[in-house]
């Protein structure tokens, strides 16, 4: 029921096994819902800020349930899946989807967001999956299909990740991982209050950011509202219910709060440590219904 902890590869063995899968909304039938209309204006207008300014929406969205050489899991695939429909039908993000992608898979599809984002765009990182953080070297991983227990060869290492989030022209980055995450990737964060003309200045201010599902500590595989983890089934709630422009330091405190009131995990969220974050936020912008 776990997505892996710290030491949970290196002292325990292999992940211990995730909750069997119920059925799975295909992928092309998500593919196929029409879009709302687009309202980002009259949001934006309502806000008396400029839409133009927030530029455009695109998502990697990563779920893994089924291992080559590690235990499986059992809700990471649909959490992926009804995260992708989300952010496309009610929030107009374009996105591109990995189920039980290899490490090579993962590192070109963040290759391919290098190469195809412009500096007027953002760009939100989903993962869920097995996760490992090494304490002696204080190092976190995200644990693709063809990882092994015992050998790091297949890991993709928070270092790997802020890298390649560094190196993006995107204006605003967002990694959002259900999964263990090293500390070593967070710095301090201070919540700002919304003041007249904030969503404006953060927009225009480069971020790097981070929200995870849990510390080192193991987090849920299960737990949340139809068969999803307790922190996905957060996270599509905020999303879902929120019809306003929000950021995603608001999302993190409604998400925090659900997770905390139905868990032992305590998920985190901060900019990105030595990423290049210029104190901006991840700005969400809901079509209209």
């Amino acid at each position: 029921m776990l997505r892996s902890g710290e030491g949970a590869l290196a002292s325990n063995g292999p992940p211990a096994k995730g909750v069997p899968a119920k059925t799975v909304v295909p992928e092309e039938e998500l593919d196929s819902v029409e879009p709302a209309p687009a309202a980002a204006e009259s949001v934006a207008a309502a806000m008396e800020v400029d839409p133009k300014i927030f530029g455009g929406y695109h998502a990697l969205v990563i779920g893994i349930d089924n291992y080559d050489h590690l235990s499986n899991l059992g809700s990471a695939k649909r959490d992926a899946l009804s995260v992708k429909a989300m952010l496309e039908t009610k929030y107009g993000f374009k996105v591109q989807l990995l189920l039980d992608a290899t490490r090579e898979e993962i590192l070109r599809g963040l290759g391919d967001m290098r190469r195809v984002l412009t500096e007027d765009d953002n760009l939100l990182i989903y993962y869920a999956g097995h996760g490992w953080v090494d304490e002696a070297e204080n190092q976190g991983y995200w644990l693709p299909r063809d990882a092994e227990s015992g050998s790091s060869t297949y890991y993709i290492s928070n270092t790997t990740v802020t890298d390649k989030v560094r190196s993006m022209l995107a204006k605003h980055v967002l990694v959002v991982a259900d999964s263990c995450y090293s500390g070593k990737a967070l710095r301090g964060l201070k919540i700002q209050r919304r003041t007249p003309g904030y969503y404006e200045k953060m927009a225009r201010k480069k971020a790097r950011l981070i929200m995870t599902s849990g510390g080192v500590e193991p987090v849920m595989d299960a737990g949340g509202v139809d068969g999803h983890s307790v922190f996905a089934s957060a996270f599509l709630r905020t999303l879902r219910e929120n019809d306003a422009m929000f950021d995603a330091s608001l999302l993190f405190t409604d998400v925090r709060q659900r997770v905390v009131s139905n868990s032992d995990q305590t998920p985190e969220y901060a900019p990105i440590h030595k990423s290049g974050d210029d104190g901006g936020e991840f700005i969400f912008l809901p079509r209209g219904r």
